[in-house]
């Protein structure tokens, strides 16, 4: 598990409490609370968002995740996705995590015939 850029979350209003902010850091310690919240994001197809306490994290209600399973061999390989507050621009986002998955999974099995298929060219 990779996470990266948690500290930008500190710069938005959701996080000026300096509780809320340890909240969420505990959040992330529980690396088993978040591989969970992960698995149930590579049985899923396409992208898939949780807000507030469906995303099982009890101790930072109003916070948003947005992952989508990336593929290799045909199989569920791995989960890329954003963690942000609920107020985040889904609309926008959602688009660009599920394009990283098929970027991902284009990269890890270039000869999938499903990834070809949605080649333009």
């Amino acid at each position: 598990m990779v996470i990266e850029g948690q500290g930008a979350l500190f710069d938005r209003p959701e996080f000026e409490s300096s509780e809320k902010m340890r909240a969420f850091l505990r959040a992330f310690e529980e690396k088993e609370r978040l591989v969970g919240l992960l698995d149930r994001t590579i049985a899923a197809s396409g992208v898939t968002v949780l807000v507030g306490s469906e995303a099982n994290l009890v101790d930072v209600p109003d916070i948003g995740v947005i992952s989508a399973a990336y593929r290799a061999g045909g199989y569920g390989a791995g989960t890329v996705g954003l963690v942000g507050p609920t107020r985040m621009d889904y609309g926008k986002l959602m688009p660009l995590v599920g394009f990283m998955s098929e970027v991902i999974s284009d990269v890890l099995d270039p000869g999938d015939p499903d990834a070809e298929a949605s080649d333009p060219d």
